[in-house]
């Protein structure tokens, strides 16, 4: 959302993608806090909580305004621009299988047998 609203200047895109990533973010330092990680590990996501924190502040003081999206094309190429390297990001995480969970322990119910099937 915050990647369209880039795009597409909307203050109601911004709204709705701040608020996901301040909810998100906020997961994340939380979770981060649940196992004890190093503060080096909530960086990022402190990073984007102050960000999107400071888009909300910045929207509810009128400082984001509706503009039509114009014939310069400076801001659609900047959002393409973050969209592409989002999607270089996630693919190389993809590749690097960040996403394979066969890797993590599995989780044992009280009867001792895995509670995550293999």
């Amino acid at each position: 959302m915050l990647v369209l609203a880039i795009i597409f200047p909307m203050r109601i895109l911004t709204l709705v993608g701040a608020s996901g990533m301040c909810f998100l973010m906020s997961v994340a330092v939380l979770s981060h806090a649940k196992v004890k990680d190093p503060a080096t590990k909530f960086v990022p996501a402190a990073s984007m909580l102050t960000c999107s924190v400071y888009l909300l502040w910045a929207l509810s003081a009128g400082c984001v305004v509706d503009l039509p999206l114009s014939s310069f094309p400076i801001r659609p190429c900047s959002g393409f621009l973050v969209a592409l390297t989002c999607f270089a990001m996630w693919m190389r995480s993809y590749m690097l299988s960040d996403y394979n969970l066969d890797g993590y322990e599995k989780l044992n119910d009280s009867n001792g047998g895995p509670l995550l099937a293999a």
